[in-house]
């Protein structure tokens, strides 16, 4: 039996950025339900499911830093994924900057034959409760400010404690420089 690793890209955010969502989630503790911890706080961009570990290397060998430049998303509603159970804060400013991150990191992956990926509707969130049993009436939005210069590939890995999440491979959002750029220094 071949070893395999449940995969996902990613944003993985910062420690400051993580410590403020801590912060925030503490606030909404009182509502039951699961916290996820800390440490798992990210923003997923596409999900790959289950990788046998001899195609990883093929997988990171077709992935390229897109030329993107660095931009920043913030946070906005808080919304109750039903069938999940899971409270999240939805991303409002720069989901379409996700949304074309996403595309290019999918354009990417189809030159590989072993990936069926998720044809959901892409709804750029971060996830702080889980097993929450009904959504709470009329939450005020909570608007935070993420800066997205890079975006990973983790794996999903049992711990005692439930899932944690381990950085495979990351890659940086590199601009693409005109020449008139360069020469401007812009």
């Amino acid at each position: 039996m071949t070893a395999s690793l449940r995969l996902f890209f990613a944003l993985d955010l910062t420690a400051k950025d993580k410590t403020t969502l801590l912060n925030f989630q503490q606030r909404l503790s009182l509502l039951g339900g699961l916290k996820i911890p800390a440490e798992n706080f990210h923003i997923t961009l596409s999900f790959l499911g289950q990788v046998a570990e001899t195609k990883i290397e093929s997988l990171l060998d077709k992935i390229e830093a897109p030329n993107m430049r660095p931009f920043e998303v913030s946070t906005g509603d808080i919304l109750y994924f039903e069938g999940a159970k899971t409270l999240v804060l939805s991303i409002d400013k720069g989901a379409q900057e996700l949304k074309q991150l996403k595309r290019i990191i999918e354009k990417n992956l189809q030159r590989i034959e072993h990936f069926n990926l998720d044809k959901r509707n892409y709804q750029p969130h971060i996830s702080l409760l889980k097993q929450l049993q009904q959504y709470p009436d009329q939450l005020p939005p909570y608007s935070m400010p993420i800066k997205v210069t890079s975006f990973s590939l983790m794996a999903s890995v049992p711990t005692k404690k439930g899932v944690g999440y381990e950085l495979i491979e990351e890659w940086p959002l590199k601009p693409a420089t005109s020449v008139r750029e360069m020469l401007l220094g812009r």
